[in-house]
């Protein structure tokens, strides 16, 4: 017992690990190297991105970890070791990132590669950012029940900076555009909903999980249709919360 209170304090005040950081109004970014220049550019990138969602609060501070080693990430992330990043939303909502080339804009992947497609560093800060305002806006219990689409949905909306429904049906229909196809389909599915059919975020989060998801799958039915990927079949696929 002793030994998880010391860990679980460490997860909640892992400063003394990082020892450079830098910060942009309300959001800051620790690394356990130097931080390059660029990165204040970066951090307004990010704020950019958030202040576009209704669940932006600027007055929270929002902090940002990035670990110097794949090894230091297994340990402050422990179950989501493979994963590219973590925020501990029932904790203080720390963000634990997978060590990074700041000066380029680059997160390095589980398997010690740069990610070179449209999901840059400030992709990733912002995706996780956005599920720390989105347990603010709706509380735990409620983020708990999100469904993996809308959750993941909302964090790549928002941390690919809103992009049009048009630009997104364009990349999707795209087989060889670069991304994670799973995640573009989770996107489409929150924009879809969001910018075609016009719910509010609120009533997105809190309310019709079920009949939103119909409505949306629906959509992205029509959109695979003229596919010729071999794994569009699964893409945008989700079982009703």
């Amino acid at each position: 017992m002793t030994l998880l209170i010391l860990y679980l304090l460490v997860i909640c005040y892992p400063q003394p690990f990082f020892r450079y950081s830098v910060w942009h109004d309300n959001i800051r970014l620790y690394s356990t190297a130097p931080i390059p220049p660029n990165a204040v550019f970066l951090l307004k990138e990010v704020q950019t991105r958030l202040a576009t969602s209704p669940a932006y609060d600027g007055s929270v501070e929002q902090r940002i970890f990035i670990c110097g080693s794949a090894a230091g990430f297994a340990f402050f992330t422990n179950f989501a070791v493979k994963s590219s990043g973590l925020t501990y939303v029932y904790l203080n909502r720390n963000i634990f990132l997978r060590p990074s080339d700041i000066r380029q804009n680059r997160l390095t992947n589980y398997s010690g590669l740069k990610v070179m497609d449209d999901r840059t560093l400030v992709y990733y800060m912002a995706h996780e950012v956005t599920h720390s305002l989105t347990v603010s806006y709706i509380g735990v219990w409620r983020y708990h029940s999100l469904p993996k689409w809308l959750r993941e949905g909302y964090a790549d909306y928002v941390g690919k900076g809103h992009d049009s429904l048009l630009h997104l049906q364009r990349k999707f229909e795209d087989c060889s555009y670069q991304t994670n196809r799973e995640y573009l389909g989770y996107e489409l599915m929150a924009a879809y909903l969001l910018d075609i059919r016009n719910i509010g975020l609120r009533d997105l989060l809190e309310q019709n999980h079920v009949s939103n998801l119909a409505a949306a799958q629906v959509y992205m039915d029509s959109l695979k249709r003229s596919l010729a990927c071999s794994s569009a079949g699964s893409l945008g696929r989700e079982v009703a919360h």
